[in-house]
């Protein structure tokens, strides 16, 4: 009867691996470069865009990442604003000084965030003085862009208000340590299914200001942790009530001109950061998160029964349902491997990529566990909870004079203003 189970268990995440990866590289490699970029670059308007950069700390190539996002070669007016929590961030120095060099950028404080996720702060804060620009554009500060990136997230843009585009969260290999191979590999992992259901990525995305309106996205970031999962969940929620004409159209983009390199310094850190983005999946689509707990759980003791099978089975079918399970572990790691063919230069040769890809659905099934049992999330410092809707309920401020929490303000509270 085990037998019977575990040859239904591998071909079902069998299936699940191999048509989520075929779909990522249908789009990336044939509909996007020779359906949808030549129905883009029909359009020949561009609107006028603010880009809204959320900046915490003073990264190595700040300095760069600023001139890049101030000097692009967009053909319409466009506007830049790098918002920080506080005047006292490490990269305040830096913002204000280019603030003087460009007239078309700023630099806002935010203050502390109170009702939802600091970065949905920084950015309501951003915004909520801006009533003319046409399209906002979004963009985190490890991106670093060509002169042309702005142009090529808002080609699309020019077809009309259904268009929203983003970027893919595919990280370059910037130093040879397992913990750096297994973040490249779940950046490229996560840029699979943003291609294989088109959905959003946080760390580029940009959207027609009327449209952000329409579907609610302000508020909603207002009450919830993360900017891309909410936002795009808005969309969803849109596109279910609205005719098939008027339904929004959401357009991964594989060649963006930019890079974003990986900086994991340990596989601890890892580990809180993919937990990290394993909760925002709970709080904000928990069905899907459930069915990720028990697909991955379920392809983990596979790939572990394997050897054991092998090792101490005593019957001939026991032998042959480890062999079917190693196999299996095999099958998993080509397809994660294979993911090189959706990033923009291929790793297939690149030695750490695949021990990252041999590794990665074992410590992705550690963070899936973890996220079960979290009662919280902490994020650069900050911890949040949540109410049983999934919005943020508090928020702990690490405080500057103490231990206590700086800032503690339910939402409940914040619904009375």
């Amino acid at each position: 009867m085990y037998f019977h189970i575990i040859v239904a268990c591998v071909l079902i995440m069998g299936t699940v691996q191999i048509v989520t990866l075929f779909k990522a590289i249908l789009y990336a490699r044939f509909l996007y470069p020779f359906l949808y970029k030549p129905r883009f670059l029909q359009g020949t308007t561009f609107p006028t865009v603010h880009l809204f950069v959320p900046c915490k700390g003073r990264s190595e190539r700040l300095e760069q990442v600023i001139e890049a996002f101030a000097t692009q070669d967009y053909p319409s007016s466009y506007r830049v604003t790098f918002v920080t929590e506080s005047d006292e961030d490490g990269a305040v120095p830096l913002l204000r000084e280019a603030a003087q060099r460009y007239s078309h950028l700023r630099h806002r404080v935010a203050g502390l965030a109170k009702t939802c996720g600091q970065k949905n702060h920084n950015l309501l804060v951003a915004m909520d003085d801006d009533h003319e620009s046409e399209v906002f554009a979004f963009a985190d500060a490890d991106v670093l862009t060509e002169s042309n990136w702005l142009r090529s997230l808002l080609q699309p843009l020019t077809l009309g208000p259904r268009y929203v585009t983003t970027g893919l969260p595919s990280g370059r290999i910037s130093d040879n340590t397992y913990a750096q191979g297994i973040e490249a590999a779940y950046t490229t992992f996560q840029a699979r299914y943003v291609m294989a259901i088109t959905a959003l990525w946080g760390g580029t995305f940009a959207i027609w200001r009327e449209t952000l309106e329409k579907i609610d996205g302000t508020s909603t970031w207002s009450s919830t942790v993360v900017d891309d999962i909410a936002l795009y969940e808005r969309i969803e929620i849109f596109n279910q009530k609205a005719s098939s004409q008027d339904q929004l159209l959401v357009y991964p983009m594989p060649d963006l001109p930019a890079d974003i390199p990986t900086r994991m310094p340990s596989i601890s850190n890892l580990v809180n950061w993919f937990t990290r983005q394993i909760l925002f999946m709970r709080y904000h689509r928990r069905l899907v998160w459930q069915v990720a707990v028990l697909g991955n759980l379920i392809q983990a003791t596979l790939i572990v029964m394997g050897p054991m099978l092998l090792l101490f089975g005593s019957s001939e079918v026991a032998l042959r349902a480890g062999w079917i399970c190693v196999f299996f572990y095999l099958y998993v790691v080509l397809t994660n491997i294979a993911q090189a063919l959706i990033r923009r230069s291929s790793d297939f040769f690149n030695w750490t990529w695949i021990k990252g890809c041999m590794v990665g659905d074992l410590i992705a099934a550690v963070c899936l566990v973890r996220s079960v049992y979290a009662r919280d999330l902490r994020w650069a410092g900050i911890r949040y909870t949540f109410d049983r809707r999934g919005h943020v309920a508090q928020v702990f401020h690490p405080s500057k004079t103490s231990a206590d929490a700086a800032a503690v303000v339910s939402s409940s509270q914040a619904t009375k203003h």
